[in-house]
């Protein structure tokens, strides 16, 4: 009896404490974008071994990808269960709620954060997404790591949130064609557009410096275009005869699998990918491997002098515009 007296003593003594763990400074919570409406609350959930993610049916495939996100870092292996009762405690809950769509649109989310259970509702899996993105912000910033870091307290401090974006087009851009970017590196740069919720990624995939798309029909292109023999030291200046190079060869471009592989990985982050051609400027590396579209015409590398007045120069470069868009 006394053990007993002992341990339920304990227990409300814990409870107690987490209950009375003060409300956290809205400024230091970090979450990005700052959230449309945000209230903070005394006390903190807490991810252990025993905490599960449960799910309805229709938010079953996001309540993986959070358990997923979150085992790197954490070392913790969350169950991930759909429907049925509710656990008691120690769970986070994803539920799809199309009411939501009213107030909220399409992307918006509400999560609440309390000791013992987080609650996260949007219309679609967007939404739900995006609240998911919140939680690993609100986490220490270990949550991130690629190996378990020991020692943290994986706290959530208590927090109501409710969300929307103010714009529809939210992106960033990344130049792979003067400069190319290994199909890894970019995941990684998804991952991050992911994390601060922007839905859009501007993939600049050609420029004088390189042409970086596989195009079957023409593989000259990636043959030559892609690559360039020298690059430029420092600012560009306008008197060319005071420029310095590196004279190690530069390039590489993405198959049409590696093109398809990232939009699919953006696609489950709910990123939509935009490919940039450029055409009739900016396009030197284009016309390369046939000298004749050139305006240099015994060029062979990227970057001579663009080609885009040559005759023939313009309907060549529609002809490989047309064919990016069956890759």
């Amino acid at each position: 009896m006394r053990h007993r007296l002992v341990l339920t003593l304990a227990i409300t003594l814990s409870s107690t404490a987490a209950a009375q763990t003060p409300a956290a400074d809205e400024a230091t919570l970090g979450v990005i974008p700052r959230p449309r409406k945000l209230d903070t609350r005394p006390g903190a959930f807490t991810l252990g071994p025993r905490t599960v993610i449960w799910t309805d049916a229709a938010s079953a495939a996001t309540g993986r990808q959070l358990a997923r996100y979150l085992e790197p870092g954490t070392g913790l292996t969350l169950a991930v269960r759909t429907g049925g009762a509710a656990p008691g405690a120690n769970v986070i809950e994803l539920h799809r709620d199309r009411a939501l769509a009213k107030t909220l649109g399409t992307e918006g989310y509400r999560l609440s954060v309390r000791p013992g259970r987080v609650v996260a509702r949007a219309a679609n899996d967007a939404g739900l997404f995006y609240a998911v993105q919140t939680m690993r912000q609100l986490l220490p910033a270990a949550v991130l790591r690629d190996a378990p870091v020991p020692n943290v307290a994986w706290t959530m401090p208590a927090v109501e949130i409710e969300d929307a974006p103010r714009f529809q087009w939210r992106g960033a851009h990344l130049d792979a064609g003067r400069h190319f970017m290994p199909k890894e590196f970019v995941k990684k740069y998804i991952d991050l557009l992911a994390l601060h919720k922007m839905n859009t990624f501007h993939w600049h995939l050609t420029d004088d410096q390189g042409w970086r798309l596989e195009i079957k029909k023409y593989p000259r292109l990636t043959e030559i275009g892609a690559w360039r023999a020298a690059t430029p030291i420092g600012h560009m200046v306008r008197d060319t005869t005071q420029l310095t190079y590196s004279l190690v060869p530069h390039g590489g471009f993405y198959t049409q699998d590696d093109a398809r592989e990232v939009v699919a990985y953006a696609a489950a982050r709910h990123i939509n990918v935009v490919p940039e051609i450029e055409m009739p400027g900016h396009a030197r590396a284009p016309p390369s491997p046939r000298t004749r579209s050139s305006a240099s015409r015994g060029s062979r590398w990227p970057c001579g002098r663009t080609g885009a007045s040559r005759r023939g120069s313009s309907t060549r470069t529609t002809a490989r515009s047309r064919s990016c868009r069956t890759c």
